[in-house]
């Protein structure tokens, strides 16, 4: 026979009620053995000790990680900051060389075509002789 509707059943448990529910549970946690002569509660208190201790151990580990990631950040980003800073001097440096070629480059094409003057000048007088 099957049920079409899930039956729902609804329990109230007073707190007097549960405070004896749980006690109950902890006085039969307490006396129950497995045959090894632990019972089922030291055996969860030894479990969350030992996953207390791993928990710490990898929470140091994340820590000191963290912290060298850290100091990596912080000296890559002084060493940005210098990189940055050397290659915007250079910038301006060479800005300053490439205006000075150029200026050189019009003063000494001005120079070339005076004396290639010159020389058209002289060669006609040097004919004209």
């Amino acid at each position: 026979l099957k049920l079409l509707v899930p039956v729902r059943f609804t329990v109230s448990i007073r707190p007097v009620n549960m405070i004896r529910l749980i006690a109950v549970f902890f006085a039969s946690a307490f006396t129950g053995t497995d045959g090894t002569g632990t019972n089922p509660v030291q055996k969860v208190i030894t479990l969350l000790s030992g996953l207390e201790a791993k928990i710490k151990r990898d929470g140091a580990a994340e820590e000191k990680a963290h912290a060298s990631y850290m100091a990596w950040c912080k000296d890559g980003g002084k060493e940005k900051e210098f990189e940055i800073r050397t290659a915007k001097s250079e910038i301006e440096d060479l800005t300053a060389t490439i205006t000075k070629a150029e200026s050189d480059t019009l003063a000494l094409n001005s120079k070339i075509d005076d004396l290639a003057q010159d020389i058209s000048t002289s060669e006609a007088d040097l004919k004209g002789a």
